[in-house]
């Protein structure tokens, strides 16, 4: 199996994001344990996406933090700006002009819809512009469907000299359609988790 699978497709729909830094949690992540070099110091950064404008949000703000750690990075797309043409040699090639010792890629592996059934008790109120009343409780409970959505997204970490993958992290996050708050969220997360690694 290649450990870098860039062209095995991007996203047919608009990639629902992560509505905040604090909704997103780190559910699993692995370190390839042979790994025993130094830490990365220059990280090429890719965000599966089929949309330009999405991608550069992610990926700039990734490279932001990156640099905010002292370290150097680039996004993908000042690289290949097609992503159609996200291919392994093209990654490959854009690795070895920049000089990048390592190459992270961040996508959406799907979301879920989750319905829920909630009893809300409605109030009664001669007047609902007065605020500061108490007013008494009354009626029969009313059912409501209350929807939420996770997006299950993943990190992957590529040493860009072996080509093998050094890293990864699978988190979820409730969805929602900011693309800012997805990176800062995912950027936070992957980026500490990569620290404690001693990856970065």
């Amino acid at each position: 199996m290649n450990p870098i699978r860039f062209a095995a497709g991007l996203s047919a729909t608009v990639v629902l994001l992560v509505a905040a830094c604090a909704s997103v949690s780190v559910n699993s992540a692995w370190r390839d344990p042979t790994y025993q070099g130094p830490p990365f110091k220059n990280v090429m950064v890719f965000a599966w996406v089929d949309r330009p404008s999405v991608r550069r949000t992610v990926e700039d703000i990734f490279v932001g933090d990156l640099t905010r750690r002292g370290l150097s990075a680039v996004a993908s797309y000042t690289l290949i700006p097609d992503a159609r043409d996200v291919k392994r040699a093209a990654v490959v090639e854009a690795a070895k002009k920049s000089g990048v010792d390592s190459v992270l890629v961040n996508r959406l592996q799907g979301v879920d819809l989750e319905v829920q059934e909630m009893e809300v008790q409605p109030f009664i109120t001669p007047d609902p512009s007065d605020v500061w009343t108490d007013y008494p409780i009354g009626g029969a409970p009313v059912t409501v469907d209350v929807q939420s959505r996770t997006a299950y997204l993943m990190s992957n970490l590529y040493d860009a000299k072996t080509q093998k993958m050094v890293w990864w992290g699978k988190m979820d996050a409730a969805a929602t359609k900011n693309a800012a708050a997805l990176a800062r969220g995912m950027a936070g997360r992957v980026l500490s988790a990569l620290g404690s690694a001693g990856l970065l």
